[in-house]
């Protein structure tokens, strides 16, 4: 085992690692990817074409003379016609192995080599205009210069961050956000317009920008983001959403194209049908559609009523540094109450793996499905040593909401069934304990004090159990 297959397998591992965090990152595994296949390939003509072409079989002299002395021995050994029939029956081996190889895997070669090829050229070669047969839709190029030569110098504009250097490089215009924009929690601040109701994404857009511009017609247009966009404003807003995963925001037939009620009345589900889908209208007090492309795949919205105070205390309170060139915003004052509503991505995160989320009122949070990073692998394992009854397997903790509720049913259950003046409550039953007194079968809130003060009583006993062993 060398030095270039250790290289090899080493460049395989971490390609693979880094483009599985990222889909943009696929593309690390292509040099590592075509030198294994180069290898495979390599491998497998030496060994099967290699004894109808000797000359491939032989490396080195070593390699040589030890083929020598072994055709040297099996002469000694053999007769000449028994190494013949032994001979033509390799070959024929090989050669049979080779066809059936080309049979089975040549099809699904070109397809993959066709695939590859579609997707590569779209992907290497990104395009505004779009060629349908003979004809070019145009509509995203269009819609650009539409806001270019239709809307102020000074209009801002807002649309999801995908869209931000077009607006900036073809438009020419102020966008909220673009591909660089690192404060997650200021594109959380735009989902949250998008995918919140149309009475309250307005009443944040109108201290933010002039023009929304929106991306429809299908396939990978607004809408079809909108369940992760939705997912990503409650990363920030943890209310954003019922449950971290955001299964209230998505389209719960996407065939029969029916959204559930929480998308059906954003904001984005709004503007994206407006006058197209039937029985969907924007409030045109609010929204006036001042541009649709040609083929409905580009539309633009003026808002209306924007605050021209809160315009000018943007533009008035700009930080700038030292070269005066990078100028970072901030939000007018009145937005200050939906900007306290925010926890920083990168405390929540840290975190995210816990049952806790520390709310405004000094509370804490207990969400079912997660388990708190105090005594973490304690709490689990208490928690489903009392969520299972005996003989029951459960793996996954990542159940759903009904099989989750049975389980806590059944530790209350579980619970009563035990006089705490004979056996002391784990930390896990204490829990389940102030959940069935909260009265409330999938979350409960109790006070930090409350919940600090059963942990330490849990860790007491933990110790004493400890120390009598």
């Amino acid at each position: 085992f060398g030095d270039v297959p250790l290289f090899v397998a080493l460049l395989a591992t971490t390609s693979f690692y880094f483009s599985a965090k990222m889909v943009r990152l696929v593309i690390l595994m292509g040099p590592a990817v075509s030198i294994c296949v180069g290898y495979l390939i390599g491998w497998l003509f030496v060994t099967y074409v290699g004894s109808l072409v000797p000359w491939l079989s032989v490396s080195n002299d070593g390699s040589e003379k030890s083929r020598e002395s072994s055709e040297r021995k099996n002469e000694s050994n053999n007769t000449t016609e028994t190494q013949e029939v032994k001979k033509r029956s390799k070959l024929s081996s090989k050669i049979f192995f080779i066809a059936l190889t080309f049979y089975a895997v040549g099809p699904a070669a070109r397809a993959f080599y066709k695939q590859s090829k579609r997707v590569s050229e779209n992907l290497g070669d990104p395009k505004i205009v779009q060629k349908a047969g003979d004809l070019n839709i145009r509509d995203h190029l269009d819609g650009y210069n539409w806001i270019k030569d239709n809307t102020p110098e000074d209009a801002r504009i807002l649309a999801w961050w995908d869209y931000g250097y077009h607006i900036t490089g073809i438009s020419n215009r102020t966008t909220l956000a673009d591909g660089n924009t690192w404060n997650h929690e200021h594109i959380a601040l735009i989902g949250k317009v998008l995918t919140s109701t149309e009475e309250e994404g307005y009443e944040i857009a109108r201290h933010l920008a002039d023009y929304i511009m929106v991306w429809a017609g299908g396939g990978g247009d607004d809408l079809a983001k909108s369940p992760h966009i939705a997912k990503i404003t409650n990363s920030v807003y943890k209310n954003h959403c019922s449950d971290p995963t955001c299964q209230d925001f998505k389209m719960r037939d996407k065939r029969r194209r029916d959204p559930s009620p929480m998308m059906e009345n954003s904001l984005i589900f709004k503007l994206h049908g407006h006058l197209v889908k039937k029985g969907v209208t924007v409030d045109t007090t609010k929204f006036k559609e001042v541009h649709r492309s040609q083929y409905g795949l580009f539309r633009v919205y003026k808002i209306l009523g924007v605050s021209e105070s809160s315009k000018e205390w943007v533009k008035e309170n700009r930080e700038c540094d030292a070269g005066g060139w990078y100028c970072p915003g901030q939000y007018p004052p009145m937005l200050k109450h939906v900007i306290d509503q925010k926890e920083d991505f990168e405390l929540s995160s840290s975190s995210s793996s816990t049952t806790t989320t520390s709310s405004n009122d000094g509370k804490i949070k207990i969400l079912p499905s997660n388990v708190t990073n105090i005594f973490a692998e304690n709490f689990k394992r208490e928690l489903d040593e009392a969520a299972k009854p005996k003989g029951e397997d459960c793996e996954d903790d990542d159940i759903s909401d009904e099989e989750f509720d049975a389980m806590v049913q059944r530790a209350i259950a579980k619970n009563k069934a035990k006089p705490p003046e004979t056996e002391p409550l784990t930390l896990s039953e204490r829990l389940m304990k102030a959940k069935e007194e909260a009265g409330d079968k999938m979350e409960f809130i109790m006070g930090l004090d409350h919940f600090k003060e059963m942990v330490q009583q849990y860790a007491a006993h933990e110790a004493s159990q400890k120390s009598g062993d």
